[in-house]
């Protein structure tokens, strides 16, 4: 299958704080999902021909269904991975306060968690 590749010309880029890198000031999130996994497709094949490389889900989103469907989406239209980037929103569970200081290990799990569900 041919690579999908996000269109440069057509989307305007901002930098991503201090880090260097470039992401699109649209991007495509994934909160609701159709159930027809060709309409996902298309929508994300749309996006990135139009210059989108910002994929925003959530953890959250239909207990991870969201982000395991982001993943198929990308896989199908084989997109290099280093050519967009994917960000996943971490929530605080609870008021224990033990909650409010593991939330260092939180993110570190709400990112094994995307990337184990964005690349299988």
């Amino acid at each position: 299958m041919e690579e999908m590749k996000p269109a440069t010309d057509k989307m305007v880029y901002s930098y991503l704080g201090n880090a260097g890198l470039k992401v699109s000031v649209l991007g495509l999130g994934n909160w609701l999902n159709n159930k027809d996994d060709s309409q996902n497709v298309e929508c994300t094949k749309a996006a990135l021909e139009n210059g989108i490389n910002y994929f925003p889900t959530g953890g959250i989103y239909g207990f991870g269904a969201a982000e395991s469907t982001l993943g198929r989406e990308l896989k199908t239209l084989n997109v290099p991975r280093e050519k967009i980037v994917v960000t996943t929103k971490i929530f605080k569970i609870g008021d224990d306060i033990q909650m409010i200081f593991s939330i260092e290990e939180n993110i570190i799990e709400a990112i094994k968690n995307l990337l184990k569900k964005i690349t299988t």
